[in-house]
């Protein structure tokens, strides 16, 4: 019995010490690449961090986490540090919402503060440090969708525009949340199979929005895009926002659906419509269609009564 216990501590040893030399080669790497793969790097760490930290002590995965994050900061790479700590951060709360069988929702958004006080780090505290400027990003990407989309500046200004940078980093951390968690189911289900249970799978063509909450974002949307046409009021221009992300991923949620169902390798690309100036108003009135009609419903519908499941 004892053997086994020193044995089972001596692998762990070896596992963690792995993942911290993983860190490093990887911080050697991100340099020799003149950091490019940075981001990338840090997605992908975040898989073999999971399976330490499910089949580890919440100690254990702290220590492992903290020698990483020492060895990273040795090379002197502010921005790979920020970028290993948020690994290291998905790493643990994934892996312990695994180890407590919490729920899809308490993994998403346990994750999501963990990319939300990261991206604040990196765009807000260390910006002049890092080099970064997320209001020149902003007004790049203003003049970018003018350019496709003419008419919107009639209706948005760029100092509006630029105005819902803490906005942007929330979308942006809850969708970096959502990537790291499929990307790490994705992986851990084809290398261990049956080992790891995850709550319910990730992918964006599941995605439910209740029929109440629904007509209430489709309201939110409707009222002020018409106060908006007479008041330029921040509120109105947050609420307006989110309502019109939340039915755009609706809409992307329902043609991932049908890509799932007829061509189940393009399903995952619907992500990227959302980024696309005029495609993503099509994944606004999808949504909107879907949560007037219940088109997804009804498609899942009609496809169990054809495989006679009804």
């Amino acid at each position: 019995m004892k053997t086994n216990k020193l044995s089972m501590k001596t692998n762990k040893l070896v596992q963690g010490a792995m993942i911290a030399a993983m860190f490093g080669v990887m911080s050697i790497l991100n340099t020799m690449s003149g950091t490019m793969f940075d981001t990338l790097i840090g997605y992908f760490m975040v898989v073999p961090f999971v399976y330490y930290s499910y089949h580890s002590r919440l100690r254990e995965s702290l220590i492992v986490a903290l020698v990483s994050l020492f060895i990273v900061f040795l090379q002197g790479q502010l921005m790979f540090s920020l970028i290993a700590l948020e690994t290291c951060g998905f790493g643990i709360v994934i892996g312990e919402c695994l180890k407590r069988k919490k729920s899809g929702g308490v993994m998403l958004f346990s994750s999501f503060i963990v990319s939300f006080i990261i991206n604040i780090l990196i765009y807000e505290v260390f910006a002049g440090v890092l080099g970064i400027s997320m209001h020149r990003e902003m007004v790049e990407m203003y003049d970018m969708i003018v350019k496709q989309v003419p008419t919107m500046k009639q209706r948005l200004s760029v100092t509006t525009f630029t105005s819902l940078i803490p906005l942007a980093i929330l979308f942006m951390s809850v969708l970096e949340s959502y990537v790291v968690i499929l990307l790490t189911q994705v992986v851990l289900m084809r290398v261990v199979k049956n080992k790891i249970q995850f709550p319910a799978f990730f992918h964006i063509a599941y995605f439910k929005l209740n029929r109440v909450v629904g007509y209430i974002v489709l309201v939110v949307y409707l009222v002020c895009q018409a106060l908006l046409a007479r008041y330029n009021n921040i509120v109105l221009r947050y609420l307006d926002v989110i309502a019109m992300v939340i039915i755009m991923v609706d809409g992307m949620s329902v043609v991932s659906f049908y890509l799932l169902e007829h061509h189940p390798k393009l399903a995952g690309a619907s992500i990227i419509l959302l980024f696309i100036p005029p495609i993503n108003m099509a994944l606004l009135l999808v949504g909107i269609i879907d949560i007037i009609s219940d088109l997804k419903a009804k498609i899942m519908y009609n496809r169990k009564v054809k495989e006679g499941g009804m």
